[in-house]
């Protein structure tokens, strides 16, 4: 039963439905510390931090990544959700601006990425989450090749979801570059897949970027009107600092213009 609320979280948070996500989640928890089942509490533990991710409640993601982290270097049979914590933990330092902290959680783990037997989405999705991390980080070439890394990956597994989230960041690395022409067809590929995949969060996240980018191009219209869209799906999450994020963006514009 413990499995089987995990998987049903995980398929929930998939498609935006993060709260009820969470409740299976802690469902999987709780008969994990009752049964004392160590490998469903770290499983559990995990999928909570990705949803608190979503959400973006960085704060809230980061002990219980931490936790993961020291439980599964404890359990030899899930040894490698220590580097799946760790890439995650990276990556909510760098949303922090807490550079230090990023840094020597991807210095002590980028290795074993490619090193450590891990799952086939256990690669994909750390590559990932280090792309993510150095562009944060304002570290563009690490960036480049981590999520190429992260296509090439994806695409010979047949991950269509972490494929999308790939063009994703690169979409966000050719607006830094000022490369809007190329940003732009990343995005709108990155949009489609998602679509075609209800990923909502992950295509609330697309929009966001993709008014950034006519943001920087100066095509108010356009960014609104993509703002717009990433608000409507992160209200359906009931993701209120998400919402929060894309809000602060639009007021930034006004307040430029």
């Amino acid at each position: 039963m413990g499995r089987l609320y995990n998987l049903l979280g995980y398929i929930y948070r998939l498609v935006g439905r993060i709260q009820d996500a969470l409740f299976c989640h802690r469902e999987a928890e709780k008969i994990a510390e009752l049964l004392d089942l160590p490998t469903l509490k770290i499983s559990a533990l995990f999928n909570t931090g990705l949803c608190k991710r979503d959400l973006a409640e960085y704060e809230s993601a980061i002990p219980l990544f931490n936790s993961v982290k020291r439980l599964s270097e404890e359990t030899n049979d899930y040894s490698q959700y220590a580097v799946y914590s760790q890439c995650c933990l990276a990556y909510l330092y760098s949303c922090l601006d807490r550079r230090q902290e990023a840094l020597q959680f991807v210095q002590a783990v980028q290795d074993q990425v490619s090193a450590t037997s891990l799952s086939s989405w256990g690669r994909g999705y750390s590559l990932l989450f280090l792309g993510s991390t150095y562009r944060n980080l304002g570290e563009l070439e690490q960036a480049f090749w981590f999520y190429e890394q992260t296509m090439q990956f994806a695409q010979g597994n047949y991950f269509s979801q972490i494929t999308a989230k790939a063009i994703h960041g690169i979409a966000q690395l050719h607006r830094e570059q000022h490369n809007f022409d190329h940003a732009l067809n990343q995005h709108l590929a990155a949009i489609e897949l998602l679509d075609q995949l209800s990923a909502k969060c992950d295509l609330a996240d697309a929009y966001y970027q993709l008014g950034l980018t006519y943001q920087q191009m100066e095509n108010d219209e356009e960014s609104r009107a993509n703002f717009q869209n990433a608000i409507q799906l992160f209200d359906e999450m009931q993701a209120p600092k998400q919402v929060e994020r894309v809000r602060q963006s639009m007021e930034s514009s006004k307040d430029e213009g």
